[in-house]
């Protein structure tokens, strides 16, 4: 009889198994949004995004699905600017989030399953990043795990969402150190529609104005809006 800790081996490794063929045996990358998306916020503690006048005054305060909308039909007016420091701080996320466990648990298990799972955030660096992937560890989502990577698209500046996104996809999947040449599926999770709808068909700058699909044309992307509990396949 084999001893219970080599059962328990055992059975992991049957686990482990069984994950790989309810996922798929071949090897994806999994990229998810994260406000909204794999967590959700007290709405009175949550980072917010500010919209200021030409004098630095606050002049609307917005939620983050509020700011991809007020983004996509340019509400920005001449002189205002948009103000992301609650975003950049860690505390303010560990102080706030909370699990949207259905999409936590399905990370975890793509990463069980030998899938990559890479987190791509709008939002752009952040103070303290131990601290927000320490609160995500605490969750449920294993932020050590050499598959798992966190990217912060809003680095690359004052584009609409999907644009930075779809920037750094294409980092992504051209980066050797990321390991990802080889991967043929891409599946993005997001709450907003737009950015799952246009993250892979985009035209980009640095693609000659081609997008995700016409310049990898070896793979294969898909687009899951996820929102409010419910799941819809919409690309």
């Amino acid at each position: 009889m084999l001893p219970f800790k080599s059962f328990i081996q055992l059975d992991e490794q049957l686990l482990k198994s069984l994950m790989k063929k309810m996922y798929g045996g071949e090897k994806s990358l999994h990229w998810f949004d994260m406000d909204d998306t794999l967590v959700t916020h007290d709405p009175q503690k949550g980072a917010k995004v500010h919209v200021n006048d030409e004098k630095g005054n606050r002049v609307q305060t917005l939620s983050t699905s509020e700011f991809n909308t007020h983004v996509k039909e340019n509400n920005l007016k001449p002189g205002h600017s948009y103000d992301f420091k609650e975003f950049t701080d860690s505390k303010v996320f560990a102080n706030s989030a909370h699990p949207i466990r259905k999409m936590i648990n399905h990370a975890q298990r793509l990463l069980d399953a030998g899938h990559h799972v890479h987190i791509i955030t709008a939002r752009s660096d952040l103070e303290h990043p131990e601290i927000l992937l320490g609160s995500l560890k605490q969750m449920g989502l294993d932020t050590s795990h050499p598959n798992f990577h966190l990217h912060r698209a809003g680095n690359y500046g004052k584009n609409p969402t999907h644009i930075n996104k779809a920037r750094m996809l294409h980092r992504i999947l051209t980066e050797p150190k990321f390991g990802l040449g080889g991967v043929k599926n891409i599946v993005g999770y997001d709450d907003h529609k737009a950015n799952v709808d246009d993250i892979h068909t985009t035209p980009l700058e640095e693609l000659g104005g081609k997008s995700l699909r016409d310049h990898h044309t070896d793979k294969q992307f898909q687009g899951i809006h996820y929102i409010k509990g419910k799941v819809k396949r919409v690309s």
